[in-house]
């Protein structure tokens, strides 16, 4: 059982816990051997003595380690310590972007807009995140967005188990079907994330289905959202894919509502 004070691999001492999903826990950590703070997400007992949840871990890992971009979370390395399956990461301990709604349009479009581009940066690389959503974009101390959390994160093109899971109201209805992993299934759940930062709530909430997201279309946005950015949120949340803009054209469309709202 961990505990304040726990030393992993002589490297990471734990100070405190920060958080705690479905299979792992979230802790800060003093990395000895570079002398700073890190978090450390460590895999349950449970889930560690699973081959395949271990393996769903390190791939996950081993996604994130590979993309370098000022805003995606930082991934340092994983460690398989018998009992013990944890990895090291940037720390971001402000919270995450859920507390930006019903904030002005032009903040929102402020910290959306570096995402979109952390996003066409990892399609670039052949990666797409699949589970986009304001719990999965957290904050530094100073504020900066961050995308984590690429645990359901798949090469473009492919068919995997985990290429059906995810958050329902942020699933594109390509993904709920099962269909390979595409970048605009990507367009579809920042989509989501723009209408819940707007309104409040994610479309359908509280009673979204699979048949909803494939057939039915969102309420509008409230009245006072400026054209463009209802404009380009109804485009992101297309339901067929080619109808949804690339990540390059969010960005430009997100930096210039902002900077038209303010």
């Amino acid at each position: 059982m961990l505990d304040r004070g726990h030393t992993l691999i002589d490297r990471f001492v734990l100070i405190r816990r920060l958080g705690s999903g479905r299979a792992s826990d979230v802790w800060l950590a003093n990395d000895l051997e570079t002398a700073s703070h890190v978090a450390l997400k460590v895999l349950r007992p449970e889930f560690a003595q699973q081959p395949a949840a271990v393996a769903l871990f390190k791939s996950e890992c081993v996604i994130a380690r590979s993309l370098e971009h000022p805003h995606i979370l930082r991934m340092h390395g994983v460690w398989d310590a018998g009992a013990t399956v944890f990895a090291a990461m940037e720390v971001a301990e402000s919270g995450d972007l859920s507390r930006s709604r019903g904030a002005t349009v032009a903040h929102i479009c402020r910290c959306v807009a570096p995402i979109a581009a952390a996003l066409a940066y990892a399609h670039r690389r052949g990666v797409v995140h699949r589970d986009v959503k304001p719990a999965n974009v957290l904050l530094n101390v100073a504020g900066v967005a961050l995308l984590a959390d690429f645990g359901v994160a798949a090469a473009a093109g492919a068919v995997e188990q985990q290429c059906g899971r995810g958050s329902l109201y942020n699933m594109s209805p390509q993904q709920l079907a099962g269909e390979p992993a595409s970048p605009e299934d990507d367009a579809y759940g920042l989509g989501v994330l723009l209408y819940e930062l707007l309104s409040g709530y994610p479309p359908f909430y509280p009673a979204a289905t699979p048949e909803r997201i494939r057939s039915e279309a969102p309420a509008p946005l409230p009245a006072a959202t400026p054209m463009r950015a209802a404009s380009l949120v109804q485009q992101l949340l297309a339901k067929q894919p080619s109808a949804r803009p690339d990540m390059q054209t969010v960005e430009d469309e997100l930096s210039a509502v902002a900077h038209a709202a303010v």
